[in-house]
């Protein structure tokens, strides 16, 4: 076979081989796409597992926003224990107007995790004009104790909110309270303790118009009925919350003096009505115009000193029985007038002394059904 021959021969192979390998290199290529097609879906969801595994895992841990609470803690369910106490030392401005009181206190916390710190998360739960709270710690840095525990104290000086009730007036008992919990982490991660000795009061303590009776200190669990917006909380968030509660009442027979003894006096001039004769109109009634007036500017001098209250304090149940005791009496001035015009002198003055036994035992009635159940259940 001629060189020329081999050469037309191999020309034609060579045209069979470029049919069949077009079809081929296509197929090839379709397949190599595909397959990168369905490497893609399965890559993606492989390199955001991870991802998901972590939001999945973290929502059950994590805490409300601002919790901060350690996802350790959430899922072993065992909260860090703070041992706290506290020393009240001097409580200052008792305004019953506005429901306040300003107290210098301190207090002292105990420790073993060292990744939190109670005193910077502290948080008052009844402050008033927070501008002139102050708050310093003892140490910089919590100090180790030799039972490996931490320990800080700190001073705070500010004024609280109290919102007292007045029902018992002037000799009402109060509770003055200061209440704390963290702002960062809840019960689920973080729990006061009451020391063994919780509290304990100056000895030099004095409050003005008022005897210091005992303190206590308590911790609850404060829920709240809200998740505060949070979509990622279920149920609702409960916070740890320390309770500071000191006792104080008012001294029984110096505020016997000063509040009812203008009222008895008042009370006697008007019953004078009573003991003139019924010819003596004038005076008579004089006498009990006087006296409703006196009553009325004593009322609004002992109102400037109370808050604005939709109910009636123990003095203003004594003010209206005194009222009421003056407008009998006006009542018995007029009847006796009548008498006397219709020239019955004799039973007007009979009219005077029923009435003088009767609005007086009535008075005093009314003031013993009032104030017994108060002085006596002290």
């Amino acid at each position: 076979m001629t060189y020329t021959s081999k050469l037309a021969r191999l020309r034609g192979m060579r045209k069979y081989v470029i049919m069949l390998g077009i079809p081929l290199f296509a197929f090839a290529a379709q397949a190599q796409v595909q397959g990168g097609q369905e490497a893609t879906p399965t890559a993606a969801a492989e390199a955001a597992s991870p991802a998901a595994a972590t939001e999945e895992g973290a929502a059950p841990a994590s805490a409300q926003p601002g919790t901060g609470e350690p996802a350790e803690k959430a899922e072993s369910g065992v909260p860090e224990e703070v041992i706290v106490g506290a020393y009240l030392n001097d409580i200052q401005s008792l305004d019953l107007k506005t429901h306040t009181f300003a107290a210098d206190l301190y207090l002292w916390f105990r420790w073993k995790d060292a990744e939190i710190d109670p005193l910077a998360t502290l948080e008052f739960n009844n402050p008033s004009e927070l501008w002139g709270h102050t708050r310093t710690n003892d140490y910089e840095k919590a100090e180790k104790m030799p039972t490996g525990e931490l320990y800080n104290v700190i001073h705070v000086q500010g004024r609280f909110s109290c919102k007292l009730p007045l029902y018992n007036y002037p000799f009402d008992r109060q509770t003055l309270f200061i209440e704390f919990e963290d702002s960062n982490l809840a019960a689920t991660a973080l729990r006061y303790v009451p020391d063994k000795v919780p509290i304990k009061i100056n000895p030099a303590l004095r409050l003005p118009g008022f005897e210091i009776g005992k303190g206590s200190f308590t911790v609850n669990t404060q829920k709240y009925e809200t998740n505060f917006g949070d979509v990622r909380v279920a149920g609702h968030d409960a916070f740890s919350r320390g309770r500071i509660e000191l006792k104080i009442e008012r001294p029984m027979v110096p505020q016997a003096i000063k509040m009812l003894l203008p009222v008895l006096c008042v009370v006697l001039v008007a019953s004078m009505m009573f003991l003139f004769g019924a010819q003596y109109v004038d005076s008579r009634v004089e006498l009990g115009v006087t006296s409703l007036l006196t009553v009325v500017a004593l009322q609004m001098t002992m109102n400037d000193n109370l808050p604005e209250v939709a109910y009636l304090v123990l003095i203003d149940k004594v003010y209206i029985a005194t009222y009421l005791f003056v407008i009998f009496g006006f009542t018995l001035v007029v009847r006796g007038t009548r008498l006397v015009d219709n020239g019955n002198t004799e039973g007007a003055e009979k009219l005077n002394r029923r009435g003088m036994v009767l609005g007086t035992g009535l008075y005093l009635a009314a003031i013993i059904a009032l104030l017994v159940p108060v002085l006596f259940g002290r």
